[in-house]
């Protein structure tokens, strides 16, 4: 072997060496996988509905007697409590009225008193045939009529008290009350321009109505027997104010219309948020959000 066949071998021994020392000491750890377990879900079907807040029920404020306007006691369009004096009106012809019914019920009562002694004493005698049996169906049939007086009059007097406490007029509700048209000296009441004296709104919750269109709620809506059976067809109901901060309480469905839009093909259903702070006003900008059906 010449000298350059010596040299190749010897560097082709020293190369191997090499490569076994670095494999030895060099070695890569083995490579670690993650497993991540596949699951099924649902994805809601979520819709948003544009509307306006409504008050919860209104009750109109309607004189039962007729008179003049005395006076108002309250701020319109700020809060009142259900018994809170809202009106008065001038009593005085009503008390007049009063007055002569009790006037008759005294003189009922009177010739109530003065029959039952004729009834009393015609009896006795009657049993010793002292006066005929004629004379003693007169005396008890003025006495039952007497009777059957006092009660009419009796009647008549709480009829005129029922009348004078009319003339002050508290509120049926608690709630939000509108203005009035009338004023102190107006003449109101059944038959006027004044039959309806305001209104108050109950916003302690309010509605919302949301227009579904019927192509999309039969859909959605399932095996319903009925389509004002929908209990549990809206969920995780949401509102946004106008300006897109979220109200803080959920909503509830409440009912569903009965008259079907047919302008419009939709079905209404009502849901409803509670208002304990008076924060929703009824006329508001309203945007409902809502699961509409089963999840897909």
């Amino acid at each position: 072997m010449d000298k350059i066949g010596t040299l190749l071998c010897a560097l082709a021994a020293l190369l191997a060496g090499g490569c076994r020392g670095r494999h030895a000491t060099g070695a890569q750890p083995s490579l670690r996988v993650e497993v991540i377990e596949a699951a099924t879900d649902t994805v809601p079907n979520r819709m948003s509905f544009v509307s306006s807040v409504e008050s919860n029920f209104d009750a109109l404020i309607e004189p039962r007697v007729n008179g003049y306007l005395v006076n108002k006691y309250f701020s319109s369009g700020m809060p009142v409590r259900k018994g809170q004096l809202l009106f008065t009106i001038d009593p005085n012809l009503l008390s007049t009225t009063l007055l002569s019914a009790e006037a008759s019920l005294e003189s009922a009562r009177a010739q109530e008193v003065s029959a039952r002694n004729n009834y009393e004493r015609a009896v006795p005698l009657a049993r010793i045939d002292a006066i005929s049996q004629t004379q003693l169906d007169q005396y008890t049939a003025e006495y039952v009529a007497a009777q059957a007086a006092v009660r009419s009059a009796e009647q008549q007097v709480r009829n005129a008290r029922l009348q004078v406490g009319y003339t002050r007029i508290y509120a049926p509700i608690d709630g939000i009350i509108a203005s009035s048209s009338a004023h102190t000296g107006d003449y109101v009441g059944v038959g006027t321009q004044f039959s309806v004296l305001t209104t108050i709104s109950n916003i302690d919750t309010v509605a919302v109505d949301v227009a579904i269109p019927m192509a999309q709620y039969l859909r959605y809506a399932g095996t319903r027997p009925s389509i004002y059976e929908n209990d549990g067809l809206l969920s995780d109901i949401t509102l946004s104010l106008a300006d897109g901060v979220v109200y803080p309480s959920k909503g509830w469905y409440s009912y569903t219309q009965k008259d079907i839009s047919s302008s419009m093909g939709t079905i209404v259903l009502v849901v409803k948020f509670a208002n304990p702070d008076y924060t929703l006003k009824p006329g508001q900008f309203a945007r409902v959000t809502a699961n509409v059906g089963p999840s897909l």
